[in-house]
């Protein structure tokens, strides 16, 4: 579609120059699509070029004269490219944990990106209630550092797919190993080494295999 300069520069320049700035250089997944440094911006980008072009068939709003379609078409066409754009938005705010070298937090309500970023980790999906008891000096389930979330396999395992189903999802493997198999398969999480992550009790440490999760670092913007 042909769009003129004025309102390009107005309706979608500079809403696509907004949305790169906000998402920089994040992946769009961990082990899926557009998996690497600035695949949400090309993600996007790729929805937007789509969107618009199924656009092209169909007249909007429906149930009215073609007259006012006429007229309401570029703000439809806008409006058609706008959703399209920020369909994953909603994965810089609950999916990815971005920090910056002095330790400290950026989210994305901060507004775009204000120095370059240490590293963005992307969590695992576990329940908000009754789940993972992290960091404890008895009985945790995991442990939080500096680099990585290490999860004890069995314990995440068992209240993972309890979580599950609860939602009602079904197939849920009952074995703990073939679960973890599974989640590493789809690159949610990395098997380590034999060995006691730091902070974990040596008893619960040396009877658990554990996971991590992924970690992206990025480079300046």
């Amino acid at each position: 579609m042909s769009i003129s300069g004025k309102p390009f520069a107005s309706l979608y320049l500079a809403p696509l120059e907004r949305y790169a700035e906000l998402v920089q250089q994040l992946p769009a997944s961990d082990n899926h699509h557009h998996a690497y440094l600035g695949g949400l911006l090309d993600h996007g980008l790729e929805i937007v070029a789509y969107a618009l072009k199924l656009r092209q068939s169909y007249l909007l709003p429906t149930g009215i004269t073609p007259e006012d379609q006429v007229v309401q078409a570029e703000a439809w066409t806008a409006a058609t490219a706008y959703a399209a754009l920020l369909h994953e938005l909603g994965k810089i705010t609950v999916d990815l944990h971005v920090e910056y070298g002095d330790g400290s937090h950026w989210h994305s309500w901060h507004g775009p990106l204000e120095r370059p970023a240490a590293q963005a980790n992307r969590w695992p999906a576990l329940p908000a209630e009754g789940g993972a008891e992290l960091n404890q000096p008895q009985a945790s389930d995991g442990w939080l550092t500096q680099d990585a979330l290490w999860l004890v396999s069995k314990t995440v395992s068992n209240k993972l797919r309890a979580h599950l189903l609860a939602q009602g999802i079904d197939g849920i493997p009952t074995n703990n190993t073939v679960v973890f198999n599974v989640l590493q398969d789809h690159g949610m999480f990395q098997p380590t080494a034999d060995g006691r992550p730091s902070g974990a009790p040596p008893s619960r440490a040396q009877q658990a295999s554990r996971t991590r999760s992924r970690c992206y670092d990025l480079p300046p913007p």
